[in-house]
């Protein structure tokens, strides 16, 4: 078992090694009793933090929802106390991952849906990075056009035709 020791020594030792954002996940993981192994991956436009560990579901919660809290308050102390000047996403055992492949799929085979069949079909809400994820997966098809109505937390993606825009 680690001490807070540890995790300060490891970030302290070389200032040059050193990572606020996996320092704070750390923190939070050992507020809540898990021990979690904590990697980062940068990607085109942020830096994704994978927390892996036994009993990591309590970081995910019913449906991301306890993930999407954590991500929310990563970005709130990110945003006030400006500790990295990146884009910072936070992902849990590959919930995130797995879920984004889930909604591409998705996104794909209701567009196909509504190319074919001219009618626009309006998905569940979601919360904001789920509904960037459908966007971006079909922004480059010139059959379907995608736009979000409603309001927090009732958000919603619709998918509609191209042709019936203007």
């Amino acid at each position: 078992m680690s001490d807070d020791n540890d995790i300060d020594e490891e970030f302290d030792e070389d200032t040059e090694d050193w990572d606020p954002i996996a320092e704070l996940l750390f923190d939070i993981t050992e507020h809540f009793g898990l021990e979690a192994d904590i990697e980062y991956e940068e990607r085109k436009d942020h830096v994704r933090y994978h927390i892996e560990g036994p009993d990591m579901g309590v970081l995910i919660g019913r449906r991301g929802s306890t993930l999407n809290a954590l991500q929310f308050l990563i970005g709130v102390i990110n945003a006030r106390k400006k500790l990295v000047d990146y884009r910072v996403v936070v992902d849990v055992e590959s919930y995130r991952d797995r879920r984004e492949k889930q909604l591409v799929d998705q996104a794909k085979r209701d567009a196909s849906k509504v190319a074919r069949e001219g009618r626009e079909k309006v998905l569940a809400a979601m919360p904001a990075a789920e509904r960037r994820v459908i966007h971006l997966a079909l922004a480059d098809r010139d059959d379907v056009v995608t736009y979000s109505e409603g309001k927090d937390p009732d958000r919603c993606v619709v998918i509609a035709p191209a042709d019936g825009e203007e």
